[in-house]
């Protein structure tokens, strides 16, 4: 009886608006501040472990049965900033053109450079988190208030902070 997609969905529903709602809110504090000018007013974006939080204590609140894993993750542009908090077995992983000199160990030794078809290597891979074999970490709700400790929450969640480099691929 329980549709294992409606906590899923509403958990990022739910995520998707408290970020939207940050955005408009230092939009408008930026309005009312007189200043204009993003770059004079520029408080900081909710972090995703913050969204993750948020988005997840509303879709609680709702009561809806299930589980999920989540990962969100922004990016800022103007300082090459890349952000995540991940739950469970979904992540993220930046791809990047490696020179052959500065790839080190990760360089194809074997074939020429000029005889390689690409130069793309893992930068960065986030970590599953796995209880056991096909048990990732999940937030959820069992409907059970004795049975919250059947779930994480988003406390457990793997957090990252690293600079991207123009030309880095990112696959969430």
């Amino acid at each position: 009886g329980v549709d294992p997609r409606l906590f899923a969905n509403k958990l990022v529903e739910n995520t998707l608006a408290v970020i939207e709602s940050d955005e408009k809110q230092r939009l408008l504090m930026m309005e009312t501040s007189g200043l204009g000018d993003l770059a004079l007013f520029d408080p900081e974006p909710i972090s995703p472990l913050d969204a993750i939080m948020d988005g997840w204590s509303i879709t609680r609140k709702e009561k809806i049965t299930g589980s999920s894993t989540i990962c969100v993750a922004s990016l800022n542009n103007e300082t090459n900033q890349l952000d995540l908090s991940n739950i469970g077995d979904c992540g993220l992983m930046v791809v990047r053109h490696m020179d052959s000199e500065t790839a080190g160990y990760m360089r194809d030794r074997d074939t020429p450079r000029h005889l390689r078809n690409n130069d793309l290597r893992i930068a960065f891979l986030s970590q599953q988190q796995l209880k056991a074999f096909n048990l990732p970490y999940q937030l959820g709700y069992s409907g059970i208030e004795d049975h919250t400790d059947n779930f994480e929450t988003p406390t457990d969640a793997a957090t990252h902070s690293m600079t991207v480099l123009p030309g880095d691929i990112i696959v969430l």
